[in-house]
């Protein structure tokens, strides 16, 4: 019951922000940061056909697996636009690469199964992300945009993200000892929770962001 809450709770935020991402969609409609609505859509409806699945019994960690995928690069995709050191460009490129073969090989070789949840690979691009969310905002406080940094949509998005990927990042390493029960219940769902509060800021941060971001400075 209170997994089923917190699942709805996640889907009502994340419904929110796409309500407002497209209300705010005249903001920003010319610029990088265009196809968000279209990602954050195809995260409500993989949150929603997952769910229904679960409630029918069916497997659903398939659909995970290919919109994690898919999001993951994305967003890669999404901060190299901004990211204006050459060198650390290729390293994206490079590490991206490395990531996208890791989660093929994982699914061929490894576990043979699209239902096995691909922890490693997503902890690997997890970390690059984070890295290169990390390199943005230190570009970002280093340069003239950091007096009116908060009026900038990509800062939000970098700063939910940021929450998104770092506070749940033990509970994804740690997927398989949970399968070989070398991990409490209550653990478990601790860690469970940890997510849960990633996924609230994120969504908040966000949101935010939609509402409160410039044109004026967004659109640069």
């Amino acid at each position: 019951m209170r997994d089923n809450i917190g699942i709805l709770i996640s889907i009502s935020l994340l419904t929110i922000m796409v309500i407002v991402s497209l209300i705010n969609y005249n903001k920003y409609k010319k610029t990088k940061l265009k196809f968000l609505p279209w990602i954050f859509i195809l995260a409500l409806f993989t949150e929603v056909y997952a769910y229904f699945l679960a409630y029918n019994k069916q497997y659903n960690v398939w659909l995970y697996n290919e919109y994690i995928n898919i999001e993951y690069l994305f967003f890669i995709w999404l901060f190299y636009q901004y990211i204006e050191k050459k060198r650390f460009k290729k390293f994206m490129i490079v590490t991206t690469i490395l990531y996208e073969l890791y989660f093929l090989i994982s699914i061929i070789f490894f576990s043979g199964d699209i239902n096995v949840m691909q922890t490693y690979p997503f902890a690997f691009a997890q970390i690059i992300i984070i890295v290169i969310l990390f390199t943005f905002m230190i570009q970002m406080l280093s340069s003239n945009n950091i007096l009116h940094i908060q009026q900038y949509l990509i800062f939000w998005v970098a700063m939910g993200l940021l929450f998104y990927y770092i506070v749940p990042l033990p509970l994804n390493v740690s997927e398989n000892l949970f399968r070989s029960d070398r991990i409490s219940k209550e653990m478990v769902a601790f860690l469970h929770n940890i997510q849960f509060v990633g996924n609230i800021l994120m969504y908040l941060s966000i949101i935010y962001g939609f509402i409160w971001s410039s044109k004026t400075y967004t659109s640069q």
